[in-house]
């Protein structure tokens, strides 16, 4: 009788019934290089929206102090749902846990970013250091500004 229904029930939809799985997490490999110290620490924030980027490390869905070597830091983030992703990094060279400025508000630390824009002023946009990570994982270069 089960059998029966299902024949007739099966026309109303678009097709076979499948339950999708959600997509697999992936891996993100962060590089940045041109450091120009190993002091301090460089400060890698992951944002999924425009909120807060990339002035604003504390919003970051991710953020996380690396530390550096030979010039150099490196973040591998796992279990990443697919989606948009953009990335903020900057040189905590004297270890405050926050991005220094001059009177005028410009960086006295070096600062890079995804893709690595370089606007001509302020800070580039979320649409400019956007990318989309997939199913596979993806390693990211970024060259830090002084």
């Amino acid at each position: 009788m089960l059998h029966h229904l299902l024949f007739y029930l099966l026309p109303l939809t678009d097709g076979p019934l499948f339950l999708a799985a959600p997509p697999a997490p992936t891996v993100l490999s962060i590089r940045v290089t041109g450091l120009k110290s190993d002091r301090g620490w460089c400060c890698l924030a992951l944002y999924q929206r425009e909120e807060g980027f990339p002035t604003m490390p504390q919003r970051a869905w991710r953020m996380q102090f690396v530390p550096i070597r030979n010039r150099e830091a490196v973040l591998d983030l796992s279990d990443l749902p697919a989606g948009r992703y953009a990335v903020a990094a900057y040189h905590d060279e004297n270890g405050n846990r926050r991005m220094d400025t001059n009177l005028l508000g410009l960086p006295k630390e070096g600062y890079a970013a995804s893709n690595n824009p370089r606007p001509k002023f302020g800070p580039p946009s979320y649409e400019q250091a956007s990318f989309y990570l997939a199913a596979a994982p993806l390693r990211l270069e970024l060259h830090m500004v002084y």
